[in-house]
């Protein structure tokens, strides 16, 4: 995923600034649930009765890492947080291309 998503970024007019990242995903609670959970961990103690997030957890800890990687590392998620209408067509994920 990572290769696809640097491959996919791009400085169309080489200023310096991307033009397009290789992957939106909003860096919140929901969108980060599933690295976790494809990491081996869980985000609350119990899913019938949670008391407590688990995100201190060594597998929580590890998705979160490589989660900020994409962003801070590989530079391929936006660090900017706007709303889709505020987006450049050119930065927004097509809704033609994401998967249901």
């Amino acid at each position: 995923m990572v290769q696809k998503a640097v491959r996919l970024t791009k400085d169309d007019d080489g200023d310096g600034n991307i033009d397009q990242y290789g992957l939106g995903v909003e860096p919140s609670i929901i969108r980060l649930t599933p690295f976790v959970w494809s990491n081996g961990g869980e985000l609350v103690d119990d899913e019938e009765n949670p008391t407590r997030l688990t995100l201190d957890t060594p597998a929580a800890q590890e998705a979160m890492q490589a989660f900020f990687d994409l962003r801070d590392k590989h530079l391929v998620m936006s660090r900017v947080r706007s709303s889709t209408r505020a987006q450049s067509p050119r930065t927004r994920v097509s809704s033609s291309t994401r998967s249901t």
